[in-house]
Formats: structure tokens, C-alpha cells, sequence
């Protein structure tokens, strides 16, 4: 996957609040913002991981 790729499947905030917030458990806008970029730093790594794991197959 490219990093426009990876862009163009991004949440928005909105969409994060919608999901994180249907429990019990209610997160604050920074909250979210983290929760979403702590997610999309595991993402990325995860990718470069497949990437480099390809040629080892």
C-alpha cells in the first residue's frame, strides 16, 4: 500500500468519535486524536513490516 493509499482510507475525527463512543466509555476529542494516530502509527509500521517480509517468502 503507498502513502497515498494510506491517505486516501483515513478516518475523520467524526468517524472515530462515532466508533469509540458507542460503549459506556466516552472520549474526549484529544483523546480520539491520539487513539487515531497511535492506530495509524501501528498501521504503518505493520505495512512496512509485509513490505519487508516479501522478499523472504
Amino acid at each position: 500500500m503507498t502513502q497515498c493509499n494510506i491517505i486516501q482510507i483515513m478516518l475523520t475525527i467524526l468517524e472515530c468519535k462515532k466508533i469509540l463512543n458507542k460503549g459506556e466509555r466516552k472520549y474526549t476529542d484529544e483523546e480520539i486524536k491520539m487513539i487515531r494516530e497511535f492506530l495509524y502509527t501501528v498501521a504503518e509500521i505493520e505495512n512496512e513490516n509485509k513490505g519487508n517480509n516479501t522478499g523472504n517468502k
